[in-house]
């Protein structure tokens, strides 16, 4: 349930908002979908942003600069684009290593939401 919530109060969001006109409210707004949906599937990325490195499994580390892990820490309160996907980036490692996923589609779907 709290999946579906989090899924439909996103959608709401973008649909009320400039983030059509935005590239980087639109990316900020899928790390922000991600990195909620993340944490209720019990795999929320542990983050050091004083030390620029995403946690992954065992002692595996990958650094990220400051901004980018604070950018993970909260999505919605970045504005540069730079900065935000980078952040995608880290948060798309993060997903093949936990999940195995074959990041292709984000990819494709970042590259799309981010055009100005």
């Amino acid at each position: 349930r709290e999946l579906y919530d989090l899924l439909e109060s996103s959608l709401d969001g973008l649909a009320g908002c400039d983030a059509p006109r935005d590239a980087s409210r639109r990316v900020a707004a899928l790390l922000e979908f991600e990195t909620k949906a993340l944490r209720l599937a019990g795999l929320h990325p542990e983050i050091s942003a004083e030390n620029g490195s995403l946690h992954l499994r065992g002692e595996r580390n990958i650094p990220v600069s400051h901004e980018a892990a604070r950018c993970i820490a909260a999505p919605a309160a970045e504005k540069n684009l730079k900065i935000l996907l980078d952040a995608a980036r880290a948060i798309g490692v993060f997903y093949a290593f936990h999940l195995d996923c074959a990041p292709d589609a984000r990819r494709t779907v970042l590259g799309m939401i981010s055009k100005q």
